[in-house]
């Protein structure tokens, strides 16, 4: 009888130190997808990490606390991403939001779970070049959820030499032009 007491108080206590333990476990994890759902239409961004988490439940044949499951997952260059247990899901058109209703959709029809949820945890980092009438030139390395003016801003902004309304954006033999006045004064 008191085995069985001591196993109770245990998966209380497990409980407990779940719902004081994954808040600040999830503090930076919700910092960033609170960024992310302010993004309009965010695409996904190969090299995104993301947690899953899953509630099993809580096991009512033997009463023993809700097992649960963070597994974290990145974005593959082609914008592939693997679920365990689901399979693979292409994020190629998906906005943020359509992925994290997709995989958790999918994860609950596979496993019959209550709870899931996908937050995006790390953005993608890769390093731009900015030159040209910048304070400092040269290499910045920038997540998928800075912004031009960003990249532009950590150069030493633009100097009085510059124009901030037609900034140039090169990627392989695509050049894009962008007015900053107009997207800051927004």
């Amino acid at each position: 009888m008191q085995h069985g007491f001591i196993r109770r108080l245990a998966a209380v206590l497990f409980v407990l130190a779940i719902s004081v333990s994954l808040p600040a476990q999830l503090g930076a994890q919700n910092e960033v997808a609170r960024r992310v759902i302010h993004i309009e239409g965010y695409r996904p961004t190969p090299g995104d990490e993301y947690t899953l988490f899953i509630d099993w439940g809580l096991n009512v044949s033997t009463g023993d606390a809700p097992a649960q499951q963070s597994i974290l997952l990145v974005l593959q260059q082609d914008y592939r991403i693997d679920l365990p247990y689901v399979g693979t899901i292409d994020a190629r058109s998906l906005t943020y939001d359509q992925l994290r209703r997709t995989v958790t959709e999918r994860v609950k029809q596979r496993l019959l779970v209550p709870f899931v949820s996908l937050t995006l945890t790390a953005p993608a980092v890769f390093d731009v070049f900015v030159w040209g009438a910048v304070g400092t030139p040269g290499y910045r390395s920038v997540t998928s959820l800075n912004r031009l003016a960003d990249a532009v801003g950590a150069a030493g902004g633009v100097q009085s030499i510059g124009s901030r309304r037609a900034v140039e954006v090169h990627s392989g033999s695509e050049v894009r032009r962008y007015d900053l006045v107009t997207h800051l004064t927004r």
